[in-house]
C-alpha cells in the first residue's frame, strides 16, 4: 500500500537536471529581492506582527522574555504566549542583523526558502512529484499562493510551523530507521512550542496517514506522539516554572477562540455565524482553485474507472476537507492556517498531473491547461498584494513613522502606541504600551503613560480608558479620505494613520 500510494521504487531514481536546480535557485533568489525590496513598504504592521515580535524585541533590548502587548498578563511577568519558539529564535536573528522592521519580517522570508528546499527534496526523495515542471509549479504555489504570503509578509509565527511540516515530509523520506524516527520524535516534541494548532493538525495528518498507509506508517506515528505529548508537557512545564502557567491557559482561550462554546453544537453555530473566524482560509483563492481542480481529476479518473480510494489523489482530496474542518470547529481556521489544507493539496495535484495517464495527442493540451489555472492564481496572491503597496509607494515609506516619532518622544517618555508605530516607538521610548495591553494594565501604569501616538479616529476611546487630559501636539501623519477623515482599510491596504498627543500636566 505504502509503495502503491507514493510510487516508489528501488529500481526507479528521480534525475535531478542541473536546469531544474538553477531554476530553483533563481526563483528563491526573485523572491528574495521582491520581498527585501517591498518589506518595509507592505503591510501596515498590525496586531498579531506586534505580539509575537514584542516578546522577542524586549529579550533583545535585555528587558527579559516579557511583553507589553499581550492582554492576559502584567508586562513584567514571563511571556505565557503559545507560540514560544518562535520570537526565541527571532531575537536570535536580531542579535545577529539588529532589530528593524525589515529585519523582523525577514526572518520570515529566510524561512519559507529553507522550506522550500524542504518541501522539493521532499518530493523528489519520496518520488511523489516526477516532472520537473510539475516540482516548479509546486514551489512557485507554496512561494506565491495568498494565504501563505500572508503569514511571511504580516510577521506572523505561522512560518515556523510551515518548516517544521514540510521537513517532517523530509525525514519521512530517510531510509535510516533510526534516524528517520529521532527526527519524528524531535519535530513532534518542537510542534506545541511552535504554535498549539500544530498538534491539532498532527492529529488529523497522522491519522489520514494511518488510513492510507496501513500499520506501515504506525510506528511513527507513535514516536511522533510522543514526541508531541512530551512536547505539551514541557511547555507546561516551562510556564509552570515561571509561575504562569494560568495566563498560559487564558492565552489559548483568548487567541485560539476556543472558549466562546460550551459544547459541540455552539462551537459550529457559532463558527458558521462567524465564517469569518471560523473558517476564513477557506476562502483563500489558491485553496478553493486547487479543490475544484482535484475534483475535476477525481470526476475524470472515475469516468475512466481509475479511480482508486488509496491513492495520492484521494489523500490530498481528503486532507483538503478534514483539515479544515477540524482546525474550523475545535479551535478557529482564518487565512493564515489555509496553508495546512492547500499544501498538502498542491503536492498531490503536482503529484497526479506528473502522472497522467493520457494519450500523447491530449495529454500535453490538458497538462497545460491545468498550468495555465494553476499559475494564473499566483497573480491572486503575492502580485496582488505588491500591486496594493505600489499604489502608495511613497505613503508607505517606514522612514515617515521613524521620523514622527524620533521628533517627538524623548528616551524617558512612556507611550501607549498604535501597532503601526510599534518599531519606531519602541526603539525609542523607555516604556512602550500596545493597545491589547491596557485590559491588562494596572491604573499606575496607565497614569505613567505620557504620549499617545495613535490613530486619531481612536483618541476618544482610548482617552477615556487611560483616563487624563491631552493635547493634540498638531504633529500627524496619515492619509484622509473626501470627508476628511483618517480612513481605517485591510491588513495590506491601509496606510498609516497616526497622531500624537502628550498628557497636560
Amino acid at each position: 500500500m505504502w509503495h502503491n500510494m507514493l510510487k516508489t521504487s528501488e529500481n526507479q531514481q528521480t534525475i535531478i537536471k542541473p536546469t531544474e536546480i538553477l531554476g530553483l535557485i533563481l526563483l528563491l533568489v526573485l523572491f528574495l529581492l521582491i520581498n527585501l525590496f517591498t518589506g518595509s513598504r507592505t503591510p501596515t504592521v498590525w496586531m498579531d506582527e506586534v505580539m509575537f515580535t514584542d516578546p522577542a524585541v524586549n529579550l533583545y533590548l535585555g528587558k527579559g522574555f516579557v511583553s507589553s502587548a499581550w492582554s492576559v498578563q502584567p508586562m513584567h511577568e514571563f511571556w505565557a504566549g503559545n507560540v514560544p519558539l518562535y520570537p526565541l529564535l527571532l531575537h536570535l536573528w536580531m542579535k545577529i542583523f539588529g532589530f528593524d522592521i525589515l529585519t523582523v519580517r525577514s526572518f520570515n522570508y529566510l524561512l519559507m526558502c529553507i522550506a522550500s528546499l524542504g518541501i522539493w527534496g521532499s518530493v523528489i526523495r519520496l518520488n511523489l512529484i516526477t516532472s520537473p515542471l510539475q516540482r516548479f509549479t509546486l514551489i512557485s504555489f507554496f512561494l506565491f499562493n495568498y494565504g501563505i504570503a500572508f503569514n511571511y509578509r504580516t510577521g506572523r509565527s505561522d512560518c515556523l510551523g510551515i518548516l517544521l511540516f514540510t521537513f517532517a515530509a523530509l525525514v519521512f523520506s530517510i531510509k535510516k530507521s533510526w534516524l528517520r524516527y529521532t527526527l519524528v520524535f524531535s519535530i513532534g516534541l518542537l510542534c506545541p512550542s511552535a504554535g498549539l494548532q500544530l498538534a491539532v493538525l498532527g492529529a488529523v495528518f497522522c491519522f489520514l496517514l494511518i488510513i492510507f498507509l496501513g500499520r506501515q506508517f504506525f510506528l511513527t506515528f507513535i514516536l511522533f506522539a510522543i514526541g508531541l505529548t512530551s512536547g505539551i508537557f514541557a511547555l507546561f512545564f516551562l510556564y509552570y516554572s515561571q509561575g504562569v502557567l494560568s495566563q498560559f491557559f487564558a492565552s489559548v482561550r483568548v487567541y485560539s477562540h476556543a472558549s466562546t462554546s460550551r459544547n459541540f453544537i455552539d462551537i459550529l453555530v457559532y463558527k458558521l455565524n462567524h465564517f469569518w473566524i471560523g473558517f476564513g482560509g477557506l476562502r483563500d483563492p489558491g485553496f478553493l482553485v486547487l479543490i475544484v481542480i482535484a475534483m475535476i481529476l477525481a470526476t475524470y479518473r472515475l469516468s475512466r474507472h481509475r479511480f482508486k480510494l488509496i491513492s495520492v489523489l484521494s489523500f490530498g482530496i481528503a486532507s483538503g476537507f478534514s483539515i479544515p474542518i477540524s482546525l474550523g470547529i475545535l479551535g478557529v481556521y482564518p487565512i493564515y492556517y489555509s496553508w495546512m489544507a492547500s499544501i498538502p493539496l498542491a503536492v498531490c495535484i503536482c503529484s497526479e498531473l506528473s502522472d497522467l495517464q493520457l494519450s500523447q495527442r491530449y495529454k500535453s493540451k490538458i497538462i497545460l491547461f491545468y498550468q495555465v489555472i494553476l499559475m494564473s492564481v499566483l497573480f491572486m496572491g503575492l502580485p496582488m498584494q505588491l500591486g496594493i503597496a505600489f499604489t502608495a509607494w511613497n505613503a508607505r515609506d517606514y522612514s515617515l513613522v521613524a521620523a514622527l516619532a524620533s521628533q517627538n518622544i524623548n528616551q524617558d517618555d512612556t507611550v501607549y502606541s498604535d501597532f503601526g508605530a510599534y518599531y519606531a516607538v519602541k526603539k525609542i521610548a523607555r516604556t512602550t504600551i500596545l493597545p491589547p495591553y491596557l485590559s491588562a494594565a494596572s491604573q499606575l501604569e496607565k497614569e505613567s503613560i505620557s504620549i499617545l501616538i495613535i490613530d486619531p479616529q481612536d483618541f476618544v476611546r482610548v482617552s477615556k480608558e487611560i483616563g487624563g487630559t491631552w493635547l493634540n501636539s498638531g504633529n500627524g501623519l496619515g492619509s484622509q479620505n473626501k470627508n476628511g477623515k483618517f480612513s481605517k482599510q485591510g491588513v495590506f491596504s491601509k496606510l498609516y494613520a497616526l497622531e500624537v498627543y502628550r498628557r497636560s500636566k
